[in-house]
């Protein structure tokens, strides 16, 4: 990672493209297949037009369970995609977006809010966030990246991320989850408790902890970078748990706690830390420390 922080300059961008849009309704005349919205609250029924775009300038939406949408652009409320539900790019200025069991959408850029998936979704392309956590249930599934600026990242089991995973403050907490690059953070907490991470765990300040057989290519490191905030008090805990995998190195260019259970695997050189054994399968303390 780079800092500061890049999500795609679009990110930023689209949240004035998405002022522009919804905000420019001023009379009744809508374009064929745009549907402007300037009530509170409006839902949009099962069914639909593959081609229908929706825009809202504030006031919730409501997507019901089964219908298609060929994009959402909404400056100001919460939107809730309905079960099995089909909508294509998602963008919100400020507000919660909602995805239900088994829907489906495009990329999702959101500027402040936060995005939940309940489970079994697909999104195809990357979900991007300034400020505002995001939680996928069981078997969710992006296909490129999922990119945080301030805000806490969670998935649940058999889900997939197709490229990296990527939060500056924020935690992230994979259990069970397939990831096809490197999963980073600034100064926030990871935590990976089985699945698999191709691209490598990497962070400046936070802990890193893995558990549960996780399974991790290219290493572990904890890196440093002048240009960053001052670092927080104490030492990275880095705790490498029972039948733990790790088939690069572990790096680390700042001082850690570093803590290997006898049963994990390290298949690289470890840099600049030694390792302390511990016993306990996943201790919530100082595992060395004595009872």
């Amino acid at each position: 990672m780079k800092p500061p922080f890049s999500i795609s300059a679009p990110t930023l961008l689209a949240a004035c493209a998405l002022l522009a849009v919804v905000g420019c309704n001023h009379g009744p005349s809508q374009p064929p297949g745009l549907t402007q919205v300037t009530t509170e609250a409006f839902l949009i029924p099962a069914g639909g037009d593959p081609q229908q775009r929706v825009t809202s300038r504030s006031g919730n939406l409501v997507i019901a369970d089964g219908a298609i949408l060929a994009s959402i652009d909404s400056g100001s409320g919460n939107v809730e995609v309905g079960n099995f539900a089909v909508v294509g790019r998602i963008g919100i200025v400020s507000g919660n977006l909602t995805i239900g069991e088994g829907g489906s959408t495009g990329p999702i850029e959101m500027t402040s809010g936060n995005v939940t998936l309940a489970g079994s979704n697909f999104v195809e392309g990357s979900i991007e966030s300034v400020s505002g956590n995001v939680t996928g249930g069981e078997n969710v599934s992006v296909s490129r990246n999922v990119e945080v600026l301030s805000g806490n990242i969670a998935f649940g089991p058999e889900s997939k991320v197709g490229g990296r995973v990527e939060s500056i403050s924020g935690t992230v907490t994979l259990d069970g989850v397939r990831v096809s690059d490197k999963v980073d953070t600034v100064s926030g907490a990871i935590t990976i408790r089985g699945g698999k991470v191709k691209g490598g765990v990497k962070s400046a300040f936070g802990d890193i902890t893995l558990a549960d057989g996780a399974k991790v290519e290219e290493g572990v490191s904890i890196y440093r970078n002048d240009r960053l905030p001052q670092s927080p008090p104490g030492p990275p805990r880095i705790l490498i748990g029972p039948d733990v995998e790790i088939e690069g190195g572990l790096k680390f260019e700042r001082p850690v706690e570093l803590f290997v259970h006898p049963s994990a695997s390290i298949g690289g050189e470890i840099q600049g830390a030694e390792p302390r054994p511990y016993e306990e399968a996943f201790p919530a303390t100082d595992p060395t420390a004595t009872p």
